[in-house]
């Protein structure tokens, strides 16, 4: 007994665990862990950091081995030999130099891995809106067949013992008929919405229960001067900077080359058939005469201008992006605030009032229907405008950039 007890109380728990409502933070961060874009950034990220190890490493020395004379007659002529060592020293800073511009490039690396980051996010963000949403729409059209059935069913009643007549009836039932129709349709709606979030999910969650999102509570925007302080935070104005300073580094890379390397070479040098062995020391160093690398440093000074130039334009973009997005917001928030406070009570006092009237046969049904209609309509454009202004804060959400999750 205690045995099958537990086992339901177990069955029970899961049950409820399976039916909770997704939360958006951790759907977010599941949907994070499973994105194959972010795990292939993650891996640009990690191979960025191999490259700048990489860019570290000294020079490896090289086995040099001479042999002169070979076939000559050894103890009449002067066989030499020569064993030693190689060793390239990097000249004028090129070791650093290079280290540097691996590191700009595991910066500008990381900041494509915030974008692809905060796409994610805002592509998230708006289908658990799209989701919220729907489920909405779904509960009112479910209220409003809920209600049609009511009074067809009344109605049918009523012509029975004729009270109604025919004609009447007969609308009661086509409108029951449409409210169904609609509700079938909103569920269709939620389905599809559903599946936009499992594709993100990359197919994990395949089976999306409900979302608790906060809808209808609706935050005031700050004002722009706020938001174009924090514009910093957007990864593409920050990846066109680390551009910026990779551009750079590879300028000052480019110079070093002006620089020409050196060859040390020491070993051991023998004479008359290996023997009389001394100690040789020796260099190899190019003269820069022709060739100063000035071409290079010509290009790297024009890139570096292009990405400077890229990057003033980006920002001035998005700042106007800025300007557009937030005037949208704030509109569709002053909008939402008119239905919420004035015409969604005013609409339900009117369709109160008629619904009392329509019970005390005060007022025929045609009249009735339209009171309950223009309600319904004004609830849908409230939820239109709830939608549009998660949506037009998304877009706020994306140019502005979220911080960094380090």
């Amino acid at each position: 007994m205690h045995k099958t007890l537990i086992v339901l109380t177990f069955l029970a728990l899961a049950c409820t665990q399976a039916q909770a409502a997704l939360n958006f933070d951790e759907t977010y961060r599941q949907i994070a862990a499973n994105s194959f874009e972010l795990r292939a950034a993650d891996d640009d990220v990690s191979a960025m950091e191999a490259a700048t190890w990489q860019a570290g490493a000294l020079p490896n020395p090289n086995l040099a081995v001479e042999l002169d004379y070979i076939g000559s007659n050894a103890y009449s002529d002067n066989n030499e030999l020569f064993v030693g060592i190689v060793q390239p020293i990097e000249l004028g800073g090129k070791r650093s130099a290079r280290v540097s511009l691996a590191e700009a490039d595991q910066c500008l690396t990381a900041w494509k891995r915030e974008i692809a980051a905060n796409t994610l996010f805002v592509d998230v963000f708006n289908a658990f809106v799209d989701i919220a949403v729907a489920q909405e729409r779904v509960a009112l059209a479910t209220q409003l067949e809920e209600a049609s059935q009511t009074i067809f069913q009344s109605s049918t009643a009523q012509m029975t013992s004729g009270k109604v007549p025919p004609l009447e009836m007969k609308k009661t039932e086509i409108n029951y008929h449409t409210a169904k129709l609609f509700t079938t349709k909103q569920k269709s709606l939620l389905t599809n919405a559903k599946k936009k979030l499992s594709i993100l999910w990359n197919g994990a969650q395949k089976d999306i229960g409900e979302v608790a999102f906060p809808l209808y509570t609706l935050t005031a925007p700050p004002t722009l001067e706020e938001l174009s302080s924090a514009l910093d935070n957007n990864p593409e104005i920050a990846a066109g900077r680390a551009e910026v300073m990779k551009a750079s580094k590879v300028i000052s890379l480019e110079r070093t080359a002006r620089i020409p390397d050196i060859d040390v070479a020491v070993g051991v040098s023998t004479e008359r058939f290996y023997r009389d062995p001394t100690f040789s020391v020796g260099f190899d160093i190019d003269l820069p005469i022709f060739d100063r690398n000035e071409g290079n440093i010509c290009r790297a000074s024009r890139e570096y201008d292009k990405a400077l130039y890229l990057q003033m334009a980006l920002e001035n973009r998005l700042k106007t992006y800025l300007e557009l997005a937030y005037a949208e917001w704030v509109s569709t928030y002053e909008q939402a605030e008119i239905f919420k406070n004035s015409i969604i009570p005013l609409a339900e006092e009117t369709y109160n009032s008629a619904l009392q009237s329509y019970n005390e046969q005060k007022l025929n049904y045609p009249e009735f229907l339209n009171a309950r209609i223009a309600l319904f309509t004004l609830k849908q454009q409230y939820l239109d405008t709830i939608e549009e202004y998660h949506h037009k804060y998304a877009n706020v959400l994306k140019i502005r950039g979220r911080p960094c999750e380090n």
